[in-house]
C-alpha cells in the first residue's frame, strides 16, 4: 500500500455503503464503490452486526479485517484516516461519539445526520472540538451539473429568479432534506412561511409536509408532496426570466425551457417545448470521494459540511414543527 493512500472504515454494510454496486457496471453509487475507483483509499476494515451481511460485503469488497461492532474495531488498535457511516440514522449519534475515539482526520456521514436537529449540532461540535473534518452526503452538491447551474445562477445566466418549486416525497428529513440542502446551495438562505401536513408514506416519525417558505431576498420557494407509494419523487424547477431549468428524476434527467418570439401575437413571448439532456447525478458519488481526497491532501474545502447540513436540518425541524402545530389547530 502506498504511502498516500488512505487508510478507511466503512460502518454499516447495507445498500449506500457498498450493496447498490453489486450487481451494476458504471460509475460507482456507493461509499465502498467509490472508493475502489478513485484508487487512493485501503477499506482495511468494515464494521456491521449482522454477521452474514458483514461477511458479505467483506467478501465483495476484498476487506480483511471485519467486526461486529465499533468496540471491536478500537480494540485491533487499527488506526483509519477517514470513516464512513453509513448506518441508519437514528444510529449516527453515538457512532460518531465513539468513532471519535478512534481519532479519523475525517468522517464522511449519511444524511441526515442525526434523527433530531439538537443531534445534529452537537455532532458538528464535537467533530470540530476533536479536530476531525466532518462531511455530510448530500449527494447533489457533487453533481457537476448541479456546480454548474449554481454557477449560472451567481453569474446571472439564467436572469432573475422568480420562483422556486420543489417536488419530494418520503419524509421531510430523510428526502426533504436533500431538497432544502439544494436551494440552501443555490440560493444560501430559506426561512418558513407556512406549512402544512400532508401525509406518512415510508416512516413513521417524518412527514410529508407541503410548505411556502422564502429566501432573504424574498424569493418565494413552495414544496409540493408524492407519496412513495405511488412512485418516487425529487425535483427542482427554477422559474426565471430567461428560462425554465427543471431537475427531474432525482438529477438523473434535466430539462430546459427557453423562451421564444411569437409570430402570431406581436410583442408576446412564450416558452418553447422542453428540451431533455441527461443529469450527471450518478457522478456524484465520485465526485465525494475525490473532494475528502483532495480536502486531507490538498486542503480544499468540503462541499457539505456539517454546518450546511445542518442548516438544512433546521429548515426541515421547522417546516415540521410548524406543520404539527397547524394540523392540531384544526381538530
Amino acid at each position: 500500500m502506498e504511502k498516500s493512500h488512505l487508510k478507511t472504515l466503512i460502518i454499516g454494510c447495507g445498500n449506500i455503503a457498498g450493496r447498490f454496486d453489486l450487481d451494476r457496471k458504471g460509475l460507482p453509487l456507493t461509499h465502498a464503490g467509490a472508493y475502489k475507483k478513485h484508487g487512493k483509499f485501503d477499506i482495511v476494515g468494515c464494521v456491521d452486526p449482522n454477521k452474514k451481511r458483514l461477511e458479505q460485503f467483506a467478501k465483495k469488497w476484498s476487506i480483511k479485517n471485519l467486526f461486529l461492532s465499533l468496540e471491536e474495531a478500537h480494540l485491533s488498535g487499527l488506526d483509519f484516516d477517514v470513516i464512513s457511516i453509513c448506518s441508519d440514522t437514528k444510529s449516527h449519534y453515538k457512532i460518531v461519539q465513539h468513532a471519535i475515539k478512534l481519532k479519523p482526520r475525517l468522517i464522511f456521514c449519511e444524511k441526515p445526520l442525526a434523527s433530531r436537529y439538537k443531534e445534529a449540532v452537537n455532532i458538528t461540535k464535537m467533530c470540530k472540538k476533536a479536530g476531525i473534518l466532518l462531511m455530510v452526503n448530500h449527494t447533489r452538491r457533487w453533481d457537476p451539473k448541479v456546480i454548474e447551474l449554481k454557477n449560472d445562477i451567481v453569474r446571472g445566466k439564467l436572469g432573475k429568479i422568480r420562483s422556486v418549486i420543489g417536488y419530494y416525497n418520503k419524509g421531510i428529513l430523510n428526502n426533504g432534506s436533500h431538497l432544502i440542502d439544494l436551494i440552501l446551495y443555490f440560493f444560501n438562505s430559506l426561512k418558513v412561511v407556512s406549512a402544512t401536513l400532508a401525509d406518512n408514506d415510508q416512516f413513521k416519525n417524518d412527514p410529508n409536509v407541503s410548505a411556502l417558505l422564502n429566501t432573504n431576498s424574498g424569493l418565494p420557494v413552495s414544496l409540493v408532496t408524492a407519496h412513495e407509494a405511488d412512485y418516487s419523487m425529487f425535483e427542482l424547477q427554477i422559474i426565471a426570466s430567461k428560462k425554465i431549468i427543471t431537475i427531474k428524476n432525482g438529477g438523473l434527467i434535466w430539462s430546459i425551457r427557453s423562451i421564444k418570439e411569437d409570430n402570431i401575437f406581436k410583442g408576446y413571448k412564450y416558452l418553447e417545448k422542453e428540451k431533455y439532456t441527461k443529469g450527471k447525478y450518478l457522478k456524484s458519488m465520485i465526485g465525494a470521494i475525490n473532494n475528502i481526497y483532495n480536502a486531507l491532501t490538498k486542503g480544499d474545502r468540503l462541499r457539505c459540511t456539517g454546518e450546511e447540513a445542518c442548516a438544512a436540518h433546521k429548515i426541515c425541524h421547522d417546516l415540521s414543527k410548524i406543520a404539527l402545530i397547524n394540523y392540531k389547530k384544526k381538530f
